[in-house]
């Protein structure tokens, strides 16, 4: 299969981890990601407002065109009609018709369709944000994760290390050693017990951020290397995919389409006008019934016509403006983020080759002191500041992936499929591990 983003697999793997309920190794497959992403509080949230926009704009569409009216009346009529001589009967009347809106009313009619059309748009642009920032989130946490684990595994092992060397190195107090030498080393074992405790607690607090964006209990597990999807690192590849499949711009150049191609304002647009067919059955209790079948137009104008004119174009010129700056600074405030997660991975880049370069060569320095102690020319403490030295730099190792890890996570979301290169390697778990064999001689 194919690697796929980190903010998708991440997710699929978070998602895979609660449906088994125990420490497993997840599936990669993106109906996992689909269901989390239906399910999750946030997600859902977003979407329930994009499907109210909808509804409403369906709703408002729905009462343009042509329209059907009907009516009954009945009354009590008495006419006078002279010398006292009444006409009194009662007379029901009932009225049927259509309506059909004309020059301005169809105008307004089309333009109220779209501003609701223009919301949803933005509703829905919103929401595929929402379920962006929240994989940003997700693939945080799960770095944290990651990463916490790691130096829990790191601290735990060097501290069994350190706790293995220090009663041997306490029998050579005044021979070999001082004994503020071996303060130093009860110093660093406190120490590493405390990386260990904290990377427990970090791990805990990253694990709970995972559940609470899935909105339901994450199960302790045991992390994958989340850095194996593949990622674009090039500016012209991500502006065009910003440009083509960003949905915030993707909305906003589709609002801008629907008010260009509005028709060009008149003065027509200005008078409210409509046909009117309508046919009336007259009923009376002195059988003078009879029906009426008739079809009118009714128009309403301002008496300046010119000067409302005038005033509607520059209303339709200023709505048609302020979508054309929206799509420029939409576009601009993307381009920006965008770039600026690039540099923050190109910088992270940079830094992660010289942490695994320094964690290499501190665990040869130790290796070559432990030999060198084991030949007798130096005591065994000098072989374990090496190894202080190795694991300040599997701590620092450990920073600049996380560091990395974070930067990429934004950059693999607008990543196109046709720039992508391959995944990264995970840090060389044999640098981060105490080997086999360390003791004092």
């Amino acid at each position: 299969m194919k690697p796929i983003p980190i903010v998708l697999s991440m997710t699929v793997l978070v998602a895979s981890l609660i449906a088994t309920g125990a420490m497993a190794q997840p599936t990669r497959e993106r109906a996992h990601f689909e269901r989390w992403l239906a399910e999750a509080p946030g997600a859902r949230a977003a979407d329930s407002q994009a499907n109210l926009a909808a509804r409403q704009a369906e709703e408002q569409a729905s009462k343009g065109g042509w329209r059907v009216f009907a009516g009954i009346s009945g009354a009590h009529v008495n006419e006078i009609e002279g010398s006292g001589n009444n006409r009194v009967y009662e007379r029901l009347q009932g009225d049927i018709g259509l309506k059909y809106p004309l020059l301005g009313s169809r105008r307004a009619q089309e333009e109220s369709v779209a501003r609701f059309e223009r919301a949803r748009l933005e509703s829905k642009a919103q929401a595929a944000v929402r379920r962006t920032q929240l994989g940003h989130q997700l693939a945080d946490a799960y770095t944290d994760y990651w990463v916490n684990d790691r130096r829990h595994a790191v601290a735990t092992r060097w501290h069994g290390h350190l706790r293995e060397q220090l009663p041997e190195l306490e029998q050579q107090v005044g021979k070999r050693l001082l004994a503020s030498d071996i303060s130093a080393l009860r110093a660093a074992l406190d120490g590493s017990r405390m990386d260990r405790d904290i990377a427990a607690l970090e791990r805990t607090a990253a694990r709970e951020r995972l559940g609470a964006l899935l909105g339901r209990n994450v199960a302790a597990f045991t992390p994958v290397w989340p850095g194996d999807a593949p990622v674009c690192d090039r500016p012209g590849p991500l502006r065009q995919a910003l440009n083509t499949t960003d949905p915030e711009v993707v909305a906003a150049r589709a609002s801008l389409a629907l008010v260009i191609d509005q028709p060009a304002p008149g003065p027509a647009a200005v008078i409210q006008s409509g046909f009117l067919l309508q046919h009336s059955q007259v009923m009376e209790d002195l059988d003078d019934n009879g029906d009426e079948t008739s079809a009118g137009l009714t128009a309403e104008m301002p008496l300046d016509l010119g000067n409302a004119a005038s005033r509607y174009r520059h209303r339709r010129n200023a709505e048609m403006l302020a979508a054309q700056e929206r799509l420029r600074a939409v576009r601009q405030t993307r381009l920006t983020a965008v770039t600026a997660d690039l540099a923050t991975l190109r910088q992270t880049t940079r830094q992660r080759a010289p942490a695994a370069q320094r964690l290499e060569r501190a665990r040869k320095d130790w290796q070559a002191a432990r030999q060198r102690s084991r030949l007798a020319t130096t005591n065994g403490l000098t072989a374990l500041e090496r190894g202080m030295a190795w694991y300040d730099a599997a701590r620092l190792r450990l920073e600049r992936e996380a560091r990395w890890l974070k930067a990429r996570a934004r950059v693999e979301s607008v990543s196109p499929a046709s720039c992508r290169s391959g995944g990264a390697d995970a840090p060389n778990n044999r640098l981060l591990t105490v080997p086999e064999g360390m003791r004092a001689q």
